[in-house]
């Protein structure tokens, strides 16, 4: 008893136990929270609408929740989850203890604990693991029903840690569902849905078997970071009688992806999102999440919304924050590796690792290749690989028809073969004909005014492409009927390491390194290129520059580099800007390389630091830059000062250049406030031999900064800076002025002690063009900024969370089929409204039936974009008049009171006022409104959680608005609801519900889904309730709907709903539940319509009956069987039945 008080007491003096948060669905177990959850106090929303119990298993002592995704409960993994409970101010989970206490005390038997609880152990534990920890689940089901074919499921999902030996320990994720998304990359930390492995380890050595990483040790030559599904084993060892460490690593997998770089300028007021593309240009990937990096002028960024940039890993998108504005002069870099599925790829790896107190010896081998005799998402004859192998290392121009004849199918989009002399290759029209259309077409995009074809927009589930006639020859389309083909390939590397100590204080290293790299394994053609090699050495010193002054060190480095020009890189392996900081520019260079460099830096303990370098990088007769660098820095209590120059000659075949870089960081420090200022110079004339007319990368650029900063522990932090940029562009052999810039920034911050939380950032950029014949771009202006607040005031009367961004960016066009999968796992259903037998994009509605469930909806982007200006507010806003102590004890009807509202709006738009779009509740019908996706809910509470009775009343906004190349597809719905709820006694309840409902739907590609539909919604439901194991409900609900369409007809509906519910339940046994419902639907209208579907939920017009039942039996602790049964009767229609069956185990 003395324990409970004091939980009571905890928790009446705690701040609030209440918890709200928003989940991603996985089929994993889910740690809520750290704390235990008071029973009774869970609850689940997804859309707004509370999930059955049914769906859901939560351990409130361990605050762990386990999600069924049977179709019965309409759940899958990636639906986002509201959940809100109250928490214990302790975990119950956990031992607590007020004393220490004796395990054993004289006088009692061996095995008896006084001071312990020890509970009988069961017998009906279906998987006893012995001392590990477990969770998760394995299930096998069935569905069935004589309107949809039989669909067998099953779900394997288990974590599992522990101690299998006192040596060996054991980590396992294990599931066998293939999920098809990725962790979202909005944030810095990952969630890896996806990773199935085991792992044995222990303090030496480590086996993994399934999903792992795997980057080389110590190596210059060798870098990578892959993904693989495999295994993996790392082992140390110790040698000799010092028991030196030998490392040995070794790997065998299926590769999961490739690496491609993508490196770009910026846009002026585009801060994303930009298209990532792959290795062979192709447009449509899918990124392995956790394997990009991103630079921005040669530095990292980190991943988050509260960092610097968000990545959609399934769509190939990257979006930077307004952290850093992003213009013309920036300079992206992207690494990534993303999935291809041309062949099957695998990779292996050894490595091994010795150490001494002298030396360090490394030895890696690489070895990646593609199956050239499993080829994937390519189908592939004799022939083709013949084509293949034709072209040898010019695997660019494997390039063949993408037509293939087959039998009239009305699922597909299909072609008729025609002739016209205005083409001397037959040219593909569209065809639904069952006797002519026969060929099915894939189109590849070519480039504008490089094909003969245009992508057309039509209601037609898919695209269609238009042959358009040339003019004058010259083609006017941008797709043709081709194929790129994908070489196989392998690339292998041998790379062996030496690091010696030679004294305390130098060491010398060196490194060679051999790769193989056969791009086209069908041919045997240009072999003698693929073997290359490389190869590096250095020395380096740092000593005290006086044995008695340890004060003052001296660095000393001495390196040269020797690149085959042969050799081929898995990843780059130097810096990301080497290309621009030598003027190369990307340029491809034919020779071997040689790199020489030498430096010296003299440093006087944090201070002082200074420092010159040179070095010569020489190819051939094409290349041979030398370039000469040095720094300065300094740093004392009130002075900071942070300098370097270079300065670059290069000549040769290639390209002629003087590059010159100054930049230097003043600043006085005046106690809290730093006030300082930047220079930031670089002039780069770049020609061709033997010419003197300057081309086009070459440029020159003038920065000047100044800028007051404060960092504060119990004050306002701040930080503003204002920069001046200037920029030369190359006009014949001069370069001349194009244009300047004006950028401003103000940075607010609270200190880490304030109550109320509050951070802002604020972005300004004015871009002046001064010589248009230099630069096409436009004078423009933008604007971003962020702006996140927290506030809580008066012990949590009023509590809010509002974050607001607004920026500018561009938006893409999407196009969406649909596409056919068995019954019960889709979302939609197909209608044929007009009767002609072909698949519409007007004719797909969302499944209000499981058997009717057969299609999902894909989203294709494209490469059409639109220059927008982006809003986005999210916010949070509570109000609870209980928090305030003097009216909780006066229990006034204020107390009784509460409030809480929860907006978020995403908007896009074309706007050129900026004002106007930093408005986040534009109406979604507004013609520059690109695109949105809103949501608000407010709602009043009075008496809410009290015993007796208690009402609400809700507002809610919901807007869904699509850029799509048909045109804008859009939904708006605005409802009003009430609720009011009176016990009469225990076991009797009565509710009552009113709803008021309208919705907006506009679609440009289809006449007939323009419709308004305004609804009213009376339901009483009186529920009788003995105890936790009986409930018995009757309900009946009345709508009153009207429709109308754009076209100028109307639908009127009054509907009745009368339904009756009765449960039982038992903790031990399980729940027997059963349903039914009469609706009768008195209908004007046309039935067979969208609106028509819209108003009667998928029913007929006249009597409809549907029913339910199901059970779930737990047959013991850790095994559970479901069974559930629909059913359904409408006029006019036959008798519906579906059934589904699940067993499920719990670990």
């Amino acid at each position: 008893m003395a324990f409970f008080v004091c939980v009571k007491n905890s928790s009446a003096q705690s701040i609030s136990n209440q918890r709200t948060k928003v989940i991603v669905l996985t089929i994993d177990t889910i740690v809520l929270d750290s704390l235990s959850i008071v029973p009774g106090s869970f609850q689940a929303t997804y859309k707004n609408e509370i999930i059955n119990s049914q769906c859901y298993f939560l351990n409130d002592v361990s605050s762990k929740l386990f999600f069924n995704t049977d179709s019965s409960c309409n759940l899958k993994p990636g639906d986002n989850i509201s959940v809100q409970y109250r928490v214990f101010p302790i975990s119950l989970n956990k031992k607590y203890s007020n004393k220490s206490v004796v395990d054993t005390i004289s006088g009692f038997e061996d095995d008896y604990k006084p001071f312990f609880y020890k509970p009988e152990s069961s017998t009906d534990d279906l998987f006893s693991f012995g001392g590990l920890n477990k969770s998760g689940s394995i299930s096998r089901g069935i569905s069935f029903g004589n309107n949809q074919d039989v669909v067998v499921n099953s779900s394997l999902n288990l974590q599992l840690n522990g101690k299998l030996s006192d040596d060996v320990n054991v980590l396992a994720a294990i599931t066998d569902n293939n999920i098809p998304f990725q962790a979202e990359g909005n944030t810095q930390q990952l969630q890896e849905f996806d990773k199935v492995f085991i792992q044995l380890y222990n303090d030496k050595h480590k086996l993994i078997a399934g999903d792992f990483e795997l980057e080389p040790n110590n190596s210059y030559f060798l870098k990578f970071f892959k993904k693989g599904q495999g295994g993996l084993y790392k082992g140390t060892f110790p040698v000799g009688s010092n028991k030196n460490p030998l490392s040995i690593s070794a790997s065998g997998a299926v590769s999961k992806g490739k690496f491609v770089r993508n490196s770009f300028a910026g846009e002026e007021q585009n801060q994303g999102p930009y298209k990532l593309t792959g290795a062979e240009n192709e447009r449509f990937i899918i990124i392995l999440s956790g394997t990009e990096k991103v630079f921005l002028d040669g530095e990292q960024l980190k991943r988050g919304q509260e960092n610097d940039y968000i990545i959609d890993y399934n769509t190939a998108e990257i979006t930077f924050t307004p952290n850093n504005l992003i213009s013309k002069d920036s300079r992206l870099v992207i690494e990534f590796e993303y999935s291809d599925k041309n062949y099957s790829r695998s990779f292996l790896f050894a490595g091994t690792d010795y150490n001494t107190d002298k030396f360090q010896l490394t030895l890696n081998i690489f070895s990646e290749q593609d199956s050239k005799n499993q080829p994937l998402e390519q189908d592939l004859d004799v022939s083709l690989q013949s084509a293949i192998a034709a072209v040898g290392d010019n695997i660019e121009q494997a390039v063949v028809f993408n037509v293939d004849s087959i039998a009239f199918n009305a699922d597909e989009i299909l072609y008729a073969k025609v002739d016209t002399p205005s083409s001397p290759v037959p040219v593909y029209v569209y065809n639904t004909s069952d006797d002519s259309a026969f060929f099915r077409v894939g189109f590849s995009f070519v480039g504008q005014g490089q094909g003969n074809y245009i992508a057309i927009n039509n209601n037609t589930n898919g695209r269609i492409y238009h042959w358009v006639e040339p003019i004058g020859g010259v083609p006017q389309g941008s797709y043709e009927p081709i194929r790129q083909l994908i070489s196989p390939k392998k690339q292998q590397w041998v790379t062996a390491t030496g690091k010696y100590k030679i004294s305390p204080s130098t060491k010398v290293s060196v490194e060679g390194s051999l790769s193989n790299n056969d791009i086209n394994l069908y041919s045997n053609l240009d072999k003698g290129n693929d073997v290359g090699f490389a190869l590096k050495t250095s020395i380096s010193s740092e000593a005290p520059l006086k044995s008695k002054d340890s004060t003052w060190f001296y660095q000393s480095n001495f390196s040269y580099e020797l690149v085959n020009k042969q050799f081929h890189f898995l990843e780059p392996f130097r810096s990301v800007e080497f290309s621009r900081d030598w003027s190369l520019n990307n340029a491809a260079i034919n020779a071997d390389e040689n790199i020489i460099g030498a430096n010296i830096s003299l440093r006087k303990t944090n201070n002082l630091f200074m420092g010159y370098g040179f070095k010569s990088f020489l190819a051939g007769e094409a290349y041979k830059g030398y370039m000469n660098d040095v720094f300065f820095n300094f740093n004392n209590q009130k002075y900071e000062l942070k300098s370097k120059a270079s300065y670059l000659k290069n000549t040769g075949t290639l390209i002629e250049s003087e590059f010159y870089r100054t930049f230097a960081d003043v600043s006085r420090k005046i106690k809290s406030l730093k006030i300082g200022a930047i220079i930031d110079v670089e002039q780069n004339p770049i020609k061709y031999p033997g010419t003197d007319s300057l081309i086009a990368t070459s440029s020159a650029r003038r920065i000047y900064t100044g800028y007051v900063r404060r960092q504060s522990e119990d004050k306002l932090n701040f930080g503003t800076e204002y920069s001046h940029g200037v920029q030369f562009l190359p006009d014949s052999s001069d370069l001349d002025l194009s244009d300047k810039s004006h950028n401003f920034s103000v940075e607010l911050s609270s200190s880490p002690s304030a109550k109320n939380s509050f951070s802002t950032k604020l972005t300004y950029r004015e871009l002046i063009v001064k010589d248009t014949a230099l630069s096409n771009l436009e004078e423009e202006s933008s604007l971003l900024g962020k702006i996140d607040y927290a506030l809580r005031i008066l012990n949590g009367f009023i509590r809010s969370n509002t974050y607001i961004e607004f920026g500018t960016g561009q938006e893409l066009k999407r196009e969406f089929s649909y596409l056919k999968v068995p019954a019960g796992t889709g979302n939609y259903s197909w209608i044929d409204y007009n009767g002609n037998g072909i698949k519409e994009l007007s004719e797909f509605e969302i499944a209000m039936f499981t058997d009717q469930a057969e299609y999902i909806r894909v989203f294709t982007p494209t490469n059409e974009f639109t220059k927008t200006r982006t809003n986005q507010l999210n916010q949070i806003f509570n109000i609870n008049p209980k928090a305030i102590s003097k009216l909780s004890e006066k229990k006034n009807l204020y107390s009784k009171l509460s409030a809480q509202s929860a907006i978020r709006y995403t908007n896009k738009l074309v706007d050129e006022d900026f004002f106007t779009s930093l408005n986040p509740f534009i109406d979604i019908d507004d013609s520059n409104l690109v695109s949105t996706n809103a949501s608000i809910r407010n709602t009043l509470f009075f008496n809410k959680n009290n015993s007796k009775y208690s009402a609400d009343v809700t507002y809610q906004i919901l807007n869904n608005k699509a850029f799509l190349t048909s045109g804008f597809d859009f939904r708006k719905q605005n409802i009003y609801t009430s609720n009011i709820r009176w016990n009469f006694t225990k076991a009797l309840t009565l509710n009552l519900e009113y709803e008021n409902k309208e919705i907006l739907n506009r679609a440009d590609f289809s006449g007939n889904r323009n419709f308004d539909i305004t609804s009213n919604k009376i339901k009483p439901i009186l529920s009788y309730q003995s105890g936790a194991k009986f409930r018995l409900s009757f309900s009946y609900s009345f709508f009153d709907k009207n429709g109308k369409t754009d076209e100028g007809s109307d639908t009127k509906a009054n509907i009745h709903d009368l339904g009756a519910e009765i449960r039982f339940s038992s903790i031990k046994q399980g729940i027997i539940s059963g349903k039914m419902n009469f609706v009768q639907n008195d209908f004007t209208g046309e039935v067979n319509s969208p609106t028509g579907y819209e108003v009667l939920q998928g029913l007929n017009e006249g009597k409809n009956f549907l029913w339910n039942a199901s059970m779930q039996r737990n047959i013991s602790n850790s095994l559970q069987l479901s069974i559930n049964y629909d059913g359904r009767k409408s006029t006019d229609a036959n008798t519906v039945h579906t059934g589904s069956m699940q067993v499920r185990a719990f670990f």
